[in-house]
């Protein structure tokens, strides 16, 4: 449970070390919240792409590994959703240098789209896990 919060949480909490440090440098902090969650859901979903080896002894071939058909077919809706992810920090990326305060549903664009992008990366570790 605590292994998770911390793996899970923090993201966040270095999100919250970084406001606090361009706080205190006087530096405007709210441009870059959106970039940095997508980027930690990035590098979530790049840990989800290798399938998981199956503790399974075949005699005749001692070096085999064995996934499991759910987990192999898992791993290529990571790739695709990895890809789509990278076209979402790219938006956040630009949301953030061009259009900081343009809204959506009263949550800037680039804030609204690293908080998805976070989530869904949470979402697929889940899954992950069960499959």
């Amino acid at each position: 449970m605590v292994y998770g919060v911390l793996t899970y949480g923090f993201p966040l909490l270095l999100l919250l070390f970084e406001w606090g440090l361009r706080s205190l440098l006087a530096v405007d902090a709210s441009t870059y919240m959106g970039t940095t969650l997508a980027a930690a859901g990035l590098s979530f979903m790049a840990g989800l792409t290798r399938p998981k080896e199956l503790a399974v002894v075949i005699t005749d071939k001692p070096n085999a590994s064995v996934t499991s058909g759910a987990d192999r077919n898992f791993v290529g809706v990571v790739w695709l959703v990895l890809l789509l992810a990278l076209f979402a920090w790219s938006a956040a990326c630009f949301f953030s240098l061009k259009d900081p305060l343009v809204t959506t549903l009263g949550i800037t664009n680039h804030r609204l789209i690293g908080v998805a992008t976070y989530a869904v990366s949470l979402i697929m570790v889940a899954i992950k896990e069960k499959v």
